[in-house]
């Protein structure tokens, strides 16, 4: 019958591309662990030391570790702070043609480049931040261990997660912004119907999608800790452990980039890159995993 033929290749279909994926993602792993073996049986516990000095054989990774996990605590507080009222402003109070062009203009720049951003952080706002913003904070707020340094170069972790917020924000607003639009409509007029406020609904529509805002910072916290260029040109690239955020410092994307060149000259070098890459696969894995089964369980929720 053409129904079941149709039905059979469907499940083909489907079928090879789950296995296709699966491949991908064990051919990653086996590469990753395969690669990083090495470094991992010979330098054992010191690749979590903060030294790094590949003429001497050492290779520690706690640096770039804290400095991907600084970049990324600092940028996503900024990015929920301009994701959750603009979704708002889209879905709530832009209405007809313009509700739809923000749609637009918030998907198209979701999808653009990240080296767009590092590029224009790098040439334009990197010394105007500088300036503007971070000397000012020095010079007011130095008594906070976040400020307490004064800023060198306008190339620092601050600046980065900066442009990183920045280049996420779209992202993060799309991923919110389905998950508000997926809320039942009868529920919407049943909050009208009790004399709630435009403001006051959405307030509420936000606290009903929690799930959901929870699973798009997952998701862009794995897309902010394994972004590259954005960090390789604006985070400074120094081994430094600071709790001051005008410190350059180096991530584990742009060590990575910054020293492969490298991997053929140092021992053990090339080893310690893919064991660097495997700590990093692991946790945006870790984190896609976490968002992924949230989202299920909003769907769940959804479909009641």
């Amino acid at each position: 019958m053409p129904g079941s033929k149709s039905s059979t290749l469907y499940n083909v279909l489907v079928g090879l591309n789950i296995f296709f994926v699966l491949t991908i993602l064990l051919l990653t792993l086996y590469v990753l662990i395969s690669k990083s073996s090495t470094s991992i049986f010979t330098v054992n516990i010191q690749l979590f030391s903060n030294k790094w000095s590949p003429e001497n054989g050492v290779y520690g990774l706690l640096t770039p570790l804290l400095g991907s996990l600084l970049v990324s605590t600092l940028a996503i507080p900024i990015v929920l702070i301009f994701s959750i009222p603009l979704v708002i402003a889209i879905v709530e109070y832009a209405r007809g043609p313009l509700s739809r062009i923000l749609d637009v203009i918030v998907d198209l720049t979701a999808g653009l480049p990240t080296i767009i951003f590092a590029y224009i952080g790098l040439a334009f706002l990197s010394n105007r931040l500088k300036y503007w913003v971070e000397e000012p904070l020095n010079r007011l707020l130095n008594f906070i261990p976040l400020f307490s340094c004064k800023p060198l170069t306008g190339q620092n972790i601050g600046t980065a997660a900066l442009i990183l917020a920045i280049s996420t924000v779209p992202f993060t607003t799309a991923l919110i912004r389905e998950a508000y639009k997926m809320i039942p409509h009868s529920m919407v007029e049943a909050l009208y119907s009790v004399g709630l406020y435009k403001e006051e609904v959405a307030y509420m529509k936000i606290s009903m999608i929690k799930t959901a805002i929870v699973s798009a910072i997952l998701f862009s916290t794995s897309r902010v800790l394994t972004e590259t260029t954005i960090v390789s040109l604006l985070a400074g690239n120094q081994f430094v452990i600071s709790s001051c955020i005008f410190t350059p410092m180096i991530t584990i994307p742009s060590l990575i980039v910054n020293n492969f060149g490298y991997s053929t000259i140092y021992p053990l070098l090339d080893s310690v890159l893919f064991t660097s890459a495997l700590i990093l696969y692991a946790i945006s894995l870790a984190l896609n995993f976490a968002g992924l089964y949230l989202n299920k369980r909003l769907e769940v929720i959804a479909g009641g």
